[in-house]
C-alpha cells in the first residue's frame, strides 16, 4: 500500500501555492490528488459540453483565476458529484478512489476513497467530508517511497496546510 499525506487548505490560491511548492520539492505529480468544490461556472461548463457530467480535461476547467495552470499538469480532472456535499472538482488518484466505475457520481465517500489510498478511518479520513464540505480544498499525495511522506508533511505545514495527516512505515502514522 502506498504512503498517503492528506490535508486542507482554506483557498484555492493557497492550494495552488502548496502545489507549486510540491512540484519545485519533487513530489512526483502523478502522486498528487486535489479536491474542492465546484464553482457554478464548472457546472454550467459540464453541462453545456455534454447532457451529463463527465470526465474533463484541465482545460475545460475554468481556471477562474486560480488553479487553472496549475489543475494542468495533474492527472484524470473529473466533475463529479459526492454523497451529501454536491458537485466537485477532483484530480489524481483520488479520483480513481471516489468512482472506480469512471461514473460522474462518487461511488462512495470521501472518507472511505481516503481509507481506500491508505489513510485510518475512522479519525482522520472521516473528518476531511465536513471540512470540504465547508468549502476547504483537499490535497493529498499517495507515494511509495519510504519516508518521503515527512518531508512532504514538512513542506506542507510550514506553508500553511491543516488538518495534516500522513502514513508512513518509515515513520509511523502521524498527524
Amino acid at each position: 500500500m502506498a504512503n498517503l499525506l492528506a490535508c486542507t487548505v482554506r483557498t484555492r490560491l493557497q492550494a495552488e501555492t502548496l502545489l507549486m511548492r510540491m512540484r519545485a520539492g519533487n513530489v512526483p505529480t502523478a502522486a498528487i490528488s486535489l479536491l474542492f468544490r465546484c464553482e457554478s461556472g464548472a457546472l454550467s461548463l459540464a453541462r453545456d459540453r455534454d447532457s451529463h457530467l463527465s470526465a474533463r480535461s484541465a482545460r475545460d476547467v475554468p481556471p477562474d483565476g486560480m488553479l487553472g495552470g496549475v489543475l494542468g499538469g495533474l492527472s484524470g480532472v473529473t466533475v463529479m458529484h459526492l454523497p451529501m456535499a454536491g458537485l466537485h472538482v477532483v484530480a489524481g488518484p483520488l479520483g480513481a478512489a471516489l468512482q472506480p466505475d469512471g461514473s460522474s457520481a462518487a461511488a462512495c465517500s470521501l472518507g472511505q476513497a481516503l481509507q481506500v489510498l491508505g489513510l485510518p478511518e475512522p479519525g482522520p479520513a472521516g473528518g476531511y467530508q465536513a471540512l470540504v464540505s465547508d468549502g476547504q480544498v483537499l490535497l493529498a499525495i499517495c507515494d511509495d517511497r519510504a519516508g518521503a511522506m515527512g518531508a512532504v508533511a514538512r513542506l506542507l505545514t510550514a506553508a500553511g496546510a491543516e488538518h495534516v495527516h500522513y502514513t508512513d512505515p518509515c515513520c509511523h502514522a502521524q498527524t
